[in-house]
């Protein structure tokens, strides 16, 4: 059963946690025909798109608004059961592993790489997902941490991505005008979309892009050079004293 807040705090939770997830999944091989269809009902050019190189659109978004940049937003990420999300902080790639929910401050403009593991749903597996931070919250003062952008990769997405497939996803907030007016019954709800879209221009027009999400079977290269695949080595602070942090994996 969940608790629903009181009624002087329904008015900022429901819309401070309104998150809406719009999500594509793209598959290595195109189909035709959408990619057809799609191009005759997106004429006009964005341009901004989730297929851009990792990183290119949390850089632009830091260049347009300098009063975001530098924000160190909370995000919390969930797996679909018990597990372990490591993040990797700074240019020296400090890894912080943690207990899910793990949840972190990432400062906006910036793209980080997290290795998800020690899932009992899938033994052995690790997944290595990009964040890209693309704008930040504005929380009621003081409370700052109570709310996080929620990430939860789902047992689907999992499943996907070690198929060799690229699961994208588009983590935005709603704009006010066009909410729903109904009681969530949870931090957010997913949207599959034509994986032939701009995911970008579809969330914009439904609310403020907060983050990209990239879930595939990618994975650093053990004898060469990774800083690039880790994002831009910024660093990760830890949000919320809440969160349990395990032992570093080199001490075990």
């Amino acid at each position: 059963m969940r608790l629903l807040p009181q009624p002087q705090e329904a008015s900022v939770l429901s819309w401070m946690r309104r998150f809406l997830v719009l999500a594509g999944v793209l598959f290595l091989m195109p189909h035709v025909e959408a990619l057809a269809q799609s191009r005759g009902r997106n004429r006009a050019y964005y341009p901004l798109d989730h297929r851009a190189p990792t990183g290119t659109i949390a850089e632009w978004s830091a260049r347009l608004s300098r009063s975001r940049a530098g924000y160190a937003q909370p995000v919390r990420v969930e797996l679909p059961g018990e597990g372990r999300v490591t993040w990797f902080d700074g240019r020296q790639l400090r890894p912080i592993p943690m207990a899910v929910p793990a949840q972190v401050g990432l400062l906006v403009g910036h793209t980080y790489r997290l290795k998800i593991s020690h899932m009992p749903e899938f033994p052995g597996v690790e997944l290595y997902p990009s964040v890209e931070v693309l704008d930040r919250l504005h929380p009621p003062e003081g409370l700052k941490h109570e709310f996080p952008i929620p990430v939860h990769f789902t047992r689907e997405e999992i499943e996907i991505a070690l198929r060799g497939n690229l699961v994208s996803r588009v983590i935005y907030l709603e704009q006010p005008q066009l909410a729903l007016p109904r009681q969530l019954d949870e931090d957010s709800r997913v949207t599959t979309v034509n994986p032939n879209l701009n995911l970008i221009a579809e969330a914009d027009k439904l609310g403020r892009p907060m983050l990209i999400i990239r879930l595939g079977g990618r994975l650093p290269d053990s004898h060469g050079d990774n800083a690039a695949f880790f994002g831009s080595g910024a660093r990760v602070t830890v949000s919320n004293a809440r969160t349990t942090v395990t032992e570093p994996e080199a001490a075990k």
